[in-house]
């Protein structure tokens, strides 16, 4: 998810996100567990309406829960940084399954 803090008299109150709301961009893995975020764009109108054009990223990240109801994941970060810290480069991001030990993203 794309969002940021808004221009004075920009904002709208969109809790838990920050006021100005840029969109989403979903993607599965691939054989390689890799999830790659390329010519992702957000609303040029909404982007004009922030006071820092670097923007904050979060990334949330599901395992199959339907194939298994206590099939939920915790993840180390970057799960809610800015843009500059993801653009073109490789992030990862380690989970486990909870309750399970996994070590954490260096």
């Amino acid at each position: 998810m794309f969002d940021g803090d808004p221009l004075p008299g920009q904002g709208k109150s969109n809790p838990p996100n920050r006021d100005v709301v840029l969109g989403s961009s979903e993607k599965h893995v691939d054989s390689n567990n890799l999830a790659t975020f390329n010519n992702v764009k957000v609303p040029m109108a909404d982007w004009n309406r922030l006071i820092d054009k670097n923007y904050f990223v979060t990334i949330n990240v599901f395992s199959a829960r339907e194939a298994a109801e206590n099939n939920l994941l915790d993840c180390d970060d970057p799960l809610d940084r800015r843009i500059d810290t993801f653009s073109g480069k490789t992030i990862e991001v380690r989970c486990g399954l909870i309750g399970e030990r996994h070590e954490p993203a260096k």
